[in-house]
């Protein structure tokens, strides 16, 4: 049996705006995305049996799972059989904003790569990814980009330095972001002039704002922010909403001063709030064969 272990991180949205509706019904965006070390651990082994097995993810059904999904597209291009095992361990919240879905389908990509190199083309896979989820292409290559289209268009940049504080309200909302895009109002639209100015300031984040299209309508639609952000404005003194939330996090250089926070945030807030401290990272992770 041979296998294959990767981390799948998260990802803040550093800014995110919507720039309206296009004609094909989707949603133009305009966004900063970065990777942080919070991590869902991932081990793939391909057996003999025909079939997929997921342990770790008990609350999703097997076959809308985007794990499963992803076997079997990177399967089907490869024209090799689905016979393989996933175990995952999980550590980004769901549903967060956070991107950990999309993660997932990355890593699994990435991990059936290394398991079969050259089997499926770059470009299949990038189109793979994108039919998984408008942020997965991100997670295939690179710790920072900016995202534009739909989101599937990527700009690499520098990856910021720093760290992030993030705090998890709790939330259960079916089919969050079609809920959050249906709540939209124009008046919600943001700019690209507003992630133009967050792009200039990458490694200086702690002295920017971060806006975000979704926070009006995330504010409305999880009763469990208000808390969170208040909590988030005492200790750090602002805030952002990532991806279509509910997470928020604050931004510091100061990796002391993200511990403080996040220790002074875990004693105020509800033990359903989870509370996380992560620093940007400036590679993305990569795929390591087991013996």
């Amino acid at each position: 049996m041979t296998g294959v272990r990767i981390h799948a991180p998260a990802k803040i949205n550093l800014g995110l705006a919507i720039l309206g509706k296009r004609r094909d019904g989707y949603h133009e965006i305009d966004t900063i995305m970065a990777m942080i070390d919070l991590f869902d651990t991932i081990t793939v082994h391909q057996v003999d049996a025909p079939g997929i097995s997921v342990s770790g993810m008990d609350t999703v059904p097997l076959e809308s799972n985007l794990i499963t999904k992803a076997i079997r597209g990177w399967c089907e291009r490869a024209g090799l059989p689905v016979a393989h095992r996933v175990d995952v361990v999980k550590s980004i919240p769901f549903p967060a904003g956070l991107g950990g879905g999309s993660s997932n389908a990355a890593a699994i990509i990435l991990a059936l790569n290394a398991l079969h190199p050259d089997a499926v083309a770059l470009d299949a896979q990038y189109k793979l990814a994108a039919s998984l989820g408008a942020d997965c292409p991100f997670f295939l290559n690179s710790a920072c980009a900016r995202a534009t289209g739909i989101g599937t268009e990527l700009q690499h940049l520098p990856a910021p330095g720093g760290w992030v504080v993030i705090i998890v309200p709790p939330a259960n909302l079916q089919a969050k972001t079609a809920a959050l895009y249906g709540a939209l109002r124009p008046s919600d639209y943001g700019t690209v002039a507003q992630v133009d100015r967050i792009e200039s300031a990458l490694t200086a984040l702690d002295s920017i704002s971060l806006p975000n299209s979704f926070t009006r309508a995330a504010l409305e639609v999880f009763p469990a922010l208000t808390v969170a952000t208040n909590a988030l404005t005492s200790v750090a003194g602002t805030w952002s909403l990532s991806g279509a939330g509910p997470a928020v996090f604050a931004v510091t250089s100061s990796e002391a001063e993200a511990r403080r926070w996040k220790n002074s945030l875990a004693t105020m807030l509800p033990p359903e709030y989870a509370v996380h401290a992560a620093r940007f990272l400036s590679d993305p992770p990569r795929p390591e064969l087991l013996p």
